[in-house]
């Protein structure tokens, strides 16, 4: 992520009442929001995926893990995840794209109806849903 989507992503959580963060310990991204998670004290669940070289085992950080699932395939991994969640937060590395695990994810969410916020490169706040 960029300095500005990890800005947003901090101040994001600092402002909502978060019961666990979820997300894919992916390498990346995902590691990088469960460093300013843990920094912020919150309770994590960490979904895998079965790529074991993008796997980023935000478990051995520390902090409060409620669970980390068995590593399952990307996309049902990703599919899980929205399943889970009430809020989706995406931070893209661009516009969008079909072959992409975090645009297909956002999709998803849409798909289902969750609130949606993307964090683009620049910073910029895009909320969709309810």
């Amino acid at each position: 992520m960029t300095d500005a989507q990890k800005g947003a992503i901090e101040s994001f959580l600092r402002a909502w009442y978060v019961l666990a963060f979820v997300h894919g310990d992916c390498i990346g991204s995902d590691d990088q929001a469960d460093e300013i998670a843990v920094k912020l004290g919150l309770a994590r669940v960490l979904r895998p995926c079965t790529i074991e070289a993008l796997r980023a085992h935000g478990e051995r950080r520390g902090g409060h893990v409620l669970k980390v699932y068995a590593p399952e395939a990307p996309l049902l991994r990703n599919d899980r995840i929205v399943r889970d969640t009430h809020i989706l937060i995406a931070a893209p590395n661009g516009p969008e794209q079909q072959r992409s695990g975090t645009w297909y994810t956002i999709r998803r969410a849409r798909d289902a109806k969750r609130h949606l916020v993307i964090i683009f490169p620049s910073g910029q706040v895009r909320h969709e849903g309810n």
